[in-house]
């Protein structure tokens, strides 16, 4: 079954699982990842299309969940990222579940070689001692990272459901994985890297804050840590960064204006040197008041830059009601293009909403 896509330079991932056999690899037992690479071909006197590079079929005795694929940023490579329930060889297995970052590279076929397969390179298994969750995986930064969120431990457990980061450069690379949060729940949803940074967004209860620890000799610089604000009465959206070494950078919150109702942001792209995180909100959200009622689609656009005193450069919210934004993509700087998830009647209907830069519905959804 198909689960998502992903895309860059003309090219198409497709990703998703199989229990049965993939171009000639047998299923490993279970549920097993399965991974297709489309290129765009224009054909001469035909109709453009996508065609099938290669597909790739892998997996433990248990079930291998992708939750997200990306492109190596130098391009003939496949980042994949999932949860397993078994062990990948040479491999051991810390939880319930474990998340398991994979490189695939693209490379000609032994037998013929102006044919390309998928040749899985390596694959690194991290989990806590409970069940994890695999959010999103980047090969911005030259190197594979993963991103997720968990109960468990596996660094040390701040406190409910953490966030954590990790990366991996080759089979057999140190990992120094990067466990955060604060004592709540802090419910990662999506991440990537950007500006030197990994940024995260998610949800949790009330507003985060950045803590500031004095300095326990003179001349040496104060300590800047996540923490949470005491007052808060609903839930809302996040936005954190860190270096990939687990330095804290940034915090910036996603609220509606009076803390009274519930934010639940699902999406984040990086869009002409900012950031854009998506999803929804049952209050008021945007800059201007909103006409609608319920869960109605909300997103901002954010600065990177640290020590800004208002990261957020707008927000926008749709006047119709029973709608989320679930995902985004940006199409060369210019548009963000949205999949909107609108409940109409007892019905779910699946929409592409466009925005401008400024955060203006270029095709609104009509009631």
């Amino acid at each position: 079954s198909l689960s998502g896509l992903g895309r860059g330079n003309g090219f198409v991932l497709a990703y998703g699982t199989d229990a049965a056999s993939v171009d000639g690899t047998d299923s490993a037992g279970g549920i097993d990842s399965f991974v297709a690479s489309y290129y765009y071909n224009e054909p001469e006197g035909g109709d453009p299309e996508y065609a099938l590079i290669w597909e790739h079929l892998s997996g433990t005795s248990g079930d291998d969940i992708p939750r997200s694929v990306a492109f190596g940023s130098s391009g003939g490579y496949v980042i994949v990222g999932g949860e397993t329930s078994g062990t990948w060889p040479d491999r051991s297995r810390s939880g319930q579940v474990d998340t398991y970052l994979q490189r695939i590279d693209t490379v000609p076929v032994e037998e013929n070689q102006e044919d390309l397969e998928g040749k899985l390179l390596w694959t690194r298994q991290i989990g806590s001692t409970l069940s994890d969750t695999a959010v999103a995986v980047s090969g911005e930064s030259g190197t594979p990272i993963l991103m997720g969120r968990g109960e468990g431990t596996i660094t040390e457990n701040i406190g409910g459901v953490d966030f954590f980061f990790y990366s991996s450069t080759d089979a057999d690379a140190e990992i120094n994985p990067v466990q955060a949060g604060t004592e709540e729940d802090d419910t990662l949803t999506d991440g990537i890297y950007t500006d030197s940074r990994v940024w995260l967004v998610g949800n949790t209860l009330g507003n985060y804050q950045v803590e500031v620890i004095p300095a326990e000799e003179d001349g040496q610089p104060d300590t800047r840590q996540l923490d949470r604000k005491t007052d808060g009465r609903s839930a809302a959206g996040f936005l954190v960064s860190y270096s990939t070494s687990g330095e804290f950078g940034q915090v910036i919150a996603l609220n509606d204006a009076g803390d009274q109702s519930t934010e639940n942001f699902t999406s984040l792209i990086a869009f002409d040197g900012d950031l854009v995180a998506a999803g929804s909100s049952e209050g008021t959200f945007g800059d201007t008041q909103s006409a609608g009622s319920g869960e109605r689609l909300a997103l901002a656009r954010a600065k990177t830059a640290e020590d800004e005193e208002e990261p957020l450069i707008w927000r926008s919210q749709s006047d119709v009601g029973s709608t989320r934004i679930v995902g985004l993509a940006n199409n060369s700087d210019t548009e963000i293009t949205a999949l909107v998830r609108r409940e109409n009647g007892g019905t779910v209907e699946w929409l592409v909403q466009l925005f401008s830069g400024e955060g203006r519905p270029l095709n609104p959804i009509k009631e």
